[in-house]
């Protein structure tokens, strides 16, 4: 849900608290100069390969024509990357997970500071637990051989089906 930006209860809000650092957001950019405030930003998503999930350029997809791919293509290769790197060069400082969504960024033209914040889990999240491993297994998949879990969005990008043809082969 997108908040509405333009509603003075918000600044009014920020004003009575006291913020360090403000994250992300147009109207955190506002604020942050406005007040001095440093802004963050985390980049971790390449939002020209999202645009299937907007039903303007769904359909556009969906038509197949020559302006319709046009218009998708423009909005992929230059439109998106350009409003990303113009947001990201008002930041003071920006995280990305990899050293590649960080090259991306320079590549692109970001200016602003950048630095490695990795999303992932620690490898010690991956120690074996025998005594909860063989108690979820019994309570999920009994004798079955696999167990597959997922925290993620069912959608297209996140090529699950990959991960299920490849236990199931």
């Amino acid at each position: 849900m997108l908040p509405n930006i333009f509603d003075i209860e918000i600044e009014k809000k920020f004003t009575a608290l006291k913020f360090d650092v403000i994250h992300v957001g147009n109207i955190a950019q506002y604020l942050g100069r406005k007040y001095n405030i440093p802004v963050i930003y985390t980049y971790h998503t390449r939002y020209e390969e999202y645009l299937h999930f907007l039903k303007p350029f769904e359909l556009l997809e969906s038509r197949g024509d020559k302006i319709g791919d046009k218009i998708l293509s423009y909005s992929k290769e230059k439109f998106i990357p350009n409003r990303v790197k113009h947001f990201v060069n008002r930041c003071d400082l920006v995280f990305t997970p990899t050293e590649t969504m960080k090259g991306y960024l320079l590549q692109s033209g970001a200016e602003s500071k950048i630095e490695i914040l990795p999303t992932g889990l620690e490898d010690e999240y991956f120690d074996l637990n025998g005594n909860e491993s063989k108690e979820i297994r019994n309570t999920y998949i009994g004798d079955n051989k696999y167990l597959f879990c997922t925290v993620s969005r069912l959608s297209k990008e996140k090529n699950l089906h990959f991960f299920i043809d490849g236990l199931l082969e």
